[in-house]
């Protein structure tokens, strides 16, 4: 039993290897199953905290008020009542059209989160163009 689990230990970080030198866009994105899709996601939303900590724990006292005031506003309006769940639909219904497949899934986080916080549609729309046009140039 022990030898399986190291076995399976194994098989994990080859295959994570592998994942963390691939590019991280909508191709990428769908042909992951669901569950692989929900770790990624929960993995991000720990990613955001762990940024902003990193970004301003060198800062003076008041920039960093500045900054962890400017997060909580983003965070309360586009993370606070999203589930990992929604966001995974999110990104499905995103990658469904192929124009969004060449947008890497951080990059397409921004114009998810703001579809699933209501944020107008044709605000979207332009971010989302705006995105794919930035993704030609990668």
């Amino acid at each position: 039993m022990k030898s399986l689990c190291i076995l399976f230990v194994l098989l994990l970080s080859v295959t994570g290897y592998s994942q963390a030198n691939e590019r991280r866009d909508g191709n990428w994105w769908l042909k992951n199953p669901r569950p692989a899709k929900a770790v990624y996601v929960l993995g991000f939303f720990d990613g955001i905290q762990m940024g902003e900590r990193a970004s301003t724990y060198q800062l003076d006292k008041t920039s960093r008020d500045k900054s962890e005031q400017a997060h909580k506003a983003y965070t309360d309006k586009y993370l606070a009542h999203v589930t990992d769940g929604q966001l995974v639909n999110g990104f499905d219904d995103f990658y469904k059209d192929p124009q969004n497949r060449a947008i890497k899934v951080d990059e397409a986080a921004i114009a998810v989160l703001r579809h699933i916080a209501g944020d107008p549609p044709d605000v979207i729309k332009a971010l989302t163009d705006t995105l794919r046009n930035l993704s030609t140039e990668h």
